[in-house]
């Protein structure tokens, strides 16, 4: 009997040099739902922030807090020349002031739309491996 084989030298590399780049971009299409999810809620508590002076609202960022992992804080800043201090106040409230929320009802608000971007994201993932 006589045969012939057909292979690619080196493929095993190749395969896992591939893996890795879909991985990288996984990550990164991941890591961009998760900053849009953050702008979402951002753009909501600015706009819903009770405002006076408008220190508060200037001082609501985002903050990268590692991979896959974003905060929208408020307050712990210097907006104008004034440390802002005073925004856990208003989202909770005091003994003599009521609370006037605007990150967690900016988070409920978005919460559907958060889960639609990070699950756009990940779908490419679980359609592969369904093969």
């Amino acid at each position: 009997m006589i045969g012939i084989q057909v292979g690619v030298l080196g493929l095993e590399g190749h395969m896992r040099k591939l893996e890795q780049a879909e991985r990288e971009n996984f990550e990164r299409r991941l890591d961009e739902a998760i900053f849009r999810g953050a702008q979402l809620v951002h753009d909501t508590a600015v706009t819903i922030v009770p405002v006076r002076y408008g220190r508060l609202k200037n001082s609501i960022r985002i903050e990268k807090k590692g991979p896959f992992r974003y905060a929208v804080k408020a307050g712990g800043t210097t907006v104008l020349g004034k440390y802002v201090d005073y925004a856990h106040f208003m989202e909770f409230g005091t003994r003599k002031v009521r609370p006037r929320p605007f990150l967690v009802p900016a988070a409920e608000a978005r919460r559907k739309e958060v889960e639609k971007l990070v699950a756009d994201a990940v779908s490419p993932l679980k359609i592969r491996r369904m093969r």
